[in-house]
């Protein structure tokens, strides 16, 4: 009995206390010396081993220390073969919406800016789109309270990114989303 006791008090005080929240990225300005700490994590990967082409795609939420605004980044890597580097682009329009989905509703982001950058390595060519966009309340509060089960982003062309989010993976983001109010 005396055994059992001891290892309900110690779940109990794990599960209390927990870990410490840790931000998925920190950068510090070597110049400005601002520090600039991102929340979140993978939201969805997807490849396929006959035409090499895929993705990963990151969310991760920040705060604008000029504006104390909360953002949101959804970082997507499109991959290919470098063969089909001169063909293969991938762009996104600023202000057109783009959909998070969570167990309590949607969230239509507008997309504020874009920063696009490409890259080539051994076989492989990758274009990088980092989409910013400002968060409401309402919105962070749904990211920190909900669980994330789908996503949504049209490309410039009309090719639709979509998914749906992992439970593991939307379990690390909800976590992320929560330390990242805890400690803002």
């Amino acid at each position: 009995m005396k055994k059992l006791n001891l290892i309900i008090v110690f779940l109990f005080t794990i599960t209390c206390y927990g870990q410490k929240c840790k931000a998925h990225l920190t950068n510090t300005d070597e110049i400005t010396e601002v520090k600039t700490e991102l929340w979140g994590g993978k939201l969805h990967s997807k490849s396929t081993i006959v035409n090499g082409k895929g993705h990963d795609i990151k969310l991760l939420i920040a705060k604008d220390k000029d504006t104390n605004k909360s953002y949101v980044i959804l970082n997507i890597v499109s991959k290919a073969p470098a063969d089909d580097s001169d063909i293969f682009d991938v762009n996104f329009t600023e202000g057109v919406d783009y959909i998070l989905k969570t167990e309590g509703g949607l969230i239509k982001l507008k997309i504020d800016k874009i920063f696009k950058s490409n890259n080539r390595f051994m076989s492989t060519y990758s274009v990088t789109n980092q989409i910013i966009s400002y968060l409401s309340d309402e919105d962070l509060k749904l990211l920190t309270t909900k669980s994330l089960t789908m996503f949504r982003v049209v490309t410039e062309n009309g090719q639709k990114i979509e998914g749906k989010v992992s439970k593991k993976n939307s379990k690390k983001l909800k976590s992320q989303f929560e330390c990242y109010i805890n400690n803002n």
